[in-house]
């Protein structure tokens, strides 16, 4: 089953720009939750370099993102 990015990522407080972001480097709008949770942990650890120009990805939206995988 595929998910909604426009429906899930304002859930995950992403805003209109960010969520844009993330719909473009996935390359669509409709991906399955191991294709969202790979990107997000990958953003995650790049977040760790100084030239990192991503979408910002807190420990709470890491946290709401594994509690709706849990749900």
């Amino acid at each position: 089953m595929k998910l909604t990015l426009y429906e899930l990522l304002p859930v995950l407080s992403f805003s209109v720009k960010e969520s844009m972001d993330i719909i473009s480097d996935l390359d669509g709008a409709k991906v399955q939750m191991r294709e969202l949770w790979n990107y997000i942990r990958n953003q995650r650890s790049q977040q760790q370099y100084n030239d990192y120009k991503g979408v910002a990805i807190t420990a709470e939206r890491f946290t709401l993102l594994k509690s709706l995988i849990r749900g």
